[in-house]
């Protein structure tokens, strides 16, 4: 069972890697998940969450010069999060699934129930 679908997933992520380029965003959806960026980095405050979705996340483009993406987050989880691989993936999961349920308080995702 999964809490979201992947295109969510993946919609998250994708706006995490862009979030220094949306920030001053305009349209209302991006206005929206900005929030829910920054809701969950408000939640997060004083965590190994933050430095995850920082240095992961939001200034990924500046290390993708020099590393892969698998080097890149091991860079980050071994030198900055002094952290195993498997927490990092965790760390990574519970930010995702946080920005999730601001984006279903904001309207951004919508929960479709089955016909039964």
């Amino acid at each position: 069972m999964r809490i979201i679908d992947n295109w969510q997933y993946r919609y998250i992520e994708k706006c995490l890697y862009t979030y220094p380029e949306i920030k001053d965003s305009k349209l209302d959806t991006e206005m929206r998940m900005i929030k829910a960026i920054e809701s969950a980095l408000e939640f997060f405050k004083d965590t190994p969450h933050v430095l995850m979705m920082e240095k992961f996340y939001f200034e990924a483009d500046e290390h993708r010069k020099r590393l892969t993406n698998a080097g890149h987050y091991r860079w980050v989880y071994k030198e900055i999060l002094h952290t195993e691989e498997s927490n990092g993936y965790v760390i990574r999961r519970e930010i995702i699934y946080r920005i999730a349920m601001h984006c279903y308080a904001l309207g951004l995702f919508q929960i479709k129930r089955k016909n039964t």
